[in-house]
């Protein structure tokens, strides 16, 4: 019974080989081909391995194609390949998940401002305070910017409660309503 279940381990072995070695990789062209060449010899040996047991053998297979062998051999290939796997990016444009300092610090001062200043006005003045904002920028394309990221956060921090009522607009009551 455990022969079985180590065959399938090791059958599944070879597939997570096959999907690490179709990934994008930092290994140089060379090294990658070692590793292929390793992970090839590995893969016959573990069927090598499977047809053994599958003969219904009575002593255990000796040398490289054991199992426990193939076992061992299986954890230095798969560490190589994924500790240099390329990271895989989406399909788009990427997205800005962080929020960098400077527009960080001009957000918390519209959100704090109980003046009624503008968005603009800060930006100016964060500017003039040397808040690392781009000065050959436009403040119009800074201001443009944080509305941008304003709107995400508020999409992000919308309550989720569902106790909210919408009601229609009024152009949709008075089409509803007949006069006499």
């Amino acid at each position: 019974m455990s022969e079985v279940t180590d065959q399938s381990k090791l059958l599944s072995g070879v597939t997570t080989l096959d999907y690490l070695l179709g990934q994008p990789t930092k290994l140089s062209g060379r090294e990658f081909d070692r590793v292929r060449l390793a992970a090839i010899d590995w893969g016959r040996r573990c069927y090598f391995n499977s047809g053994w047991y599958a003969g219904k053998s009575a002593k255990p297979l000796p040398g490289s194609a054991s199992t426990l062998q193939l076992f061992k051999d299986f954890v230095p290939l798969v560490d190589k390949l994924t500790e240099n796997l390329k990271p895989k990016r989406g399909r788009g444009r990427p997205t800005k998940d962080k929020i960098s300092g400077p527009d960080l610090v001009i957000i918390v001062e519209y959100l704090r401002d109980r003046t009624g200043r503008s968005l603009a006005s800060i930006i100016n003045a964060g500017i003039k305070k040397g808040y690392s904002l781009d000065p050959l920028k436009t403040t119009e394309a800074h201001e443009k910017r944080i509305k941008r990221l304003l709107e995400k956060l508020k999409k992000i921090h919308l309550p989720s409660t569902n106790n909210v009522l919408q009601f229609p607009s009024d152009k949709t009551r008075r089409r509803k309503i007949k006069s006499d």
